[in-house]
């Protein structure tokens, strides 16, 4: 999976091209942007005004071509954020679609929920959670770590993301790359595509930073949260 960049950063950008169909609109709204598609744009809840989605995230072009709106719709009425709802679908989407062999499991003995935490061998943070990871368990919390290596191919973290998933024991791998700071590095072992794909996916659910977290619903949740902070917080979605 490749994370789709926009080409275009600023609030708004003149798009200079006046469109007379939808197709015309989609098909040049699509060319505007790198890996965007026409399955990608369909008709916000504004009258003219196209939802484009982005990997997890969310802009809207208008219908004449001119204009493109990073921000959030409201509907006032019913008090939603309605930007905020279709990009925890959108997220929701992605990560089932992210499968267990790409991911280590710490379960727990009586689970009552999940969280998928993007960690970084080489984070402080990261190796701070991972020390509180029996609590978290012992919480009925069942934590799915995706490796994620931050600055790319060669870096340190990269290459302990490549050991750990040739590892024939990758939870006793991970647990010495995290707590006893050593890569584990068996003989024949071999570069992962698991890397690359992982690298992939946390670009496109927009990680910025590690560890991040995200609960059944969705909902990311950026930085180090202790193991109280999360039970707290995977309790909520139980009420």
């Amino acid at each position: 999976m490749k994370s789709k960049k926009l080409q275009y950063i600023p609030m708004v950008v003149a798009l200079g091209v006046l469109f007379n169909s939808a197709t015309a609109l989609t098909n040049t709204i699509a060319d505007q942007f790198d890996g965007i598609e026409s399955s990608d744009i369909r008709p916000s809840p504004i009258d003219g005004l196209h939802e484009v989605t982005i990997d997890s995230r969310i802009v809207y072009v208008s219908t004449n071509g001119q204009y493109l709106l990073k921000g959030e719709l409201i509907d006032i009425a019913s008090n939603t954020n309605l930007t905020r709802e279709r990009v925890l679908e959108l997220r929701r989407e992605l990560l089932n679609s992210i499968g267990d062999e790409r991911l280590i499991r710490y379960q727990a003995e009586n689970p009552h929920t999940s969280v998928m935490v993007v960690v970084d061998t080489s984070c402080q943070h990261c190796k701070k959670l991972h020390s509180e990871i029996q609590d978290l368990t012992a919480n009925g919390i069942q934590v799915d770590y995706l490796l994620y290596a931050p600055a790319g191919p060669g870096s340190v973290s990269w290459l302990a993301s490549d050991a750990i998933w040739c590892s024939s024991d990758r939870k006793r791998a991970l647990d010495r790359a995290m707590l006893e700071k050593k890569i584990p590095v068996e003989e024949g072992c071999t570069d992962s595509a698991i890397t690359r794909e992982n690298y992939e996916v946390a670009q496109a659910l927009d990680v910025q930073g590690t560890p991040t977290f995200f609960l059944d619903n969705g909902r990311r949740i950026a930085g180090y949260r202790s193991a109280e902070e999360l039970r707290r917080e995977a309790s909520s979605l139980r009420q």
